[in-house]
């Protein structure tokens, strides 16, 4: 059966019939003659459980299935009883012992087999898409049966579609306000016209990220002007050409204050939108953008003409809405809190994202109020 080719889609199978004993004798043709009862015995023993050589290991090198099955992974004490009840003789007189089951573990569970059928697996089996690498790992068990255990060790918010379906709801619901919604009432606990998805260290990095590619000229105006955009286009890289990969943005202004003051809203937004792989791959890839630096002197290139136009709308604006703040008669208290949020956008985050350490990018001047 060894030597004969193996049959497509076909599993061959072998029975093992033994009466229990290891009692082959003297002058054995295992082990030749003349050779004790010893020899004998244990030369039968190799040619059927060496490690590399036995009549075992190579059934299972070409995937043959073994009866009974406590040549594998069983159950050793149902075995016994098998073992016991199909002895034809007593185990020698004085022994005190009965035939039993011998469990001989599997010895290539890494074989050119079992490769193709995790291949396989990996193929067949959908898990579905992931926003990070999909690790599989293969355990050989007793059971004639296949189970798949999913453990996912990590879930971010937007991986959850209803939750992403929720907030993106409440973001439409602050945009374009209905009386039916009700959203001092749903937030019964501190109503605000806070941030989604975001803590304001978390703002602050994503923003740096964002000026970085701003400052690349990574950013483009699709519409609008560059002081007053009301839509951009998002690259992670200095390919501009049509097949190159882009989040297109939309910004829009609150009353008389910028659209650029809606560029973290908006990205939050985009976020909820979808979780698609190549919608995460390119949040990925712009949170690790780094200031784009001249091939000859290894200095950091000039800054683009609309990441300075953005600089010079933060400090009209900030005035701007300090302004509003100390108007009389004074604003409604939802009017405060939409002017205070901007308010404190330009005063704070900006700031603080310009003269944070740019991660990734060596050097003395590693901020962007550094670099310019």
């Amino acid at each position: 059966m060894l030597g004969a080719p193996q049959a497509v889609n076909r599993l061959p199978l072998v029975f093992i019939l033994t009466d229990g004993q290891l009692d082959v004798g003297q002058n054995s043709p295992y082990s030749g003659w003349p050779s004790s009862d010893a020899a004998g015995n244990a030369a039968a023993q190799k040619l059927i459980t060496d490690p590399s050589t036995g009549i075992l290991h190579e059934l299972r090198d070409i995937g043959a299935g073994i009866w009974p099955v406590g040549f594998g992974q069983a159950d050793k004490g149902e075995l016994s009883l098998f073992a016991g009840g199909g002895a034809q003789n007593d185990c020698p007189a004085g022994s005190g012992a009965t035939p039993e089951a011998a469990i001989v573990p599997p010895s290539v569970t890494g074989s050119a087999e079992n490769r193709e059928v995790e291949d396989f697996l990996r193929e067949t089996i959908d898990v579905g898409a992931q926003p990070g690498e999909v690790h599989y790992e293969f355990r050989p068990t007793a059971a004639e049966a296949l189970t798949v255990v999913m453990i996912r060790t990590a879930l971010g918010v937007t991986d959850i579609t209803e939750a992403r379906q929720v907030m993106s709801t409440w973001a439409d619901a602050l945009r374009t306000a209905d009386v039916q919604d009700s959203l001092r009432w749903r937030q019964r606990l501190g109503y605000d016209y806070g941030w989604l998805l975001t803590t304001e260290d978390q703002r602050v990095s994503i923003l740096q990220r964002l000026l970085i590619a701003m400052r690349n000229g990574w950013i483009d105006v699709l519409s609008g002007k560059d002081e007053w955009p009301t839509e951009i286009a998002i690259r992670a890289s200095a390919d501009s050409g049509s097949g190159a990969a882009r989040l297109e943005v939309p910004l829009r202004p609150w009353d008389e204050a910028s659209p650029w003051g809606d560029l973290l809203h908006s990205y939050e937004e985009s976020i909820l939108a979808g979780d698609e792989l190549n919608r995460q791959e390119m949040y990925r890839r712009l949170m690790g953008v780094l200031p784009v630096r001249n091939s000859d002197d290894g200095r950091a290139t000039e800054a683009a003409p609309l990441y300075k136009a953005f600089l010079k709308v933060q400090e009209e604006e900030l005035a701007k809405l300090e302004s509003l703040l100390a108007a009389v008669p004074p604003l409604d208290p939802d009017q405060r809190l939409q002017v205070a949020g901007l308010r404190d956008y330009w005063k704070l985050t900006v700031p603080a994202a310009l003269h944070k350490k740019i991660a990734g990018y060596a050097g003395l001047r590693n901020t962007l109020a550094a670099l310019d």
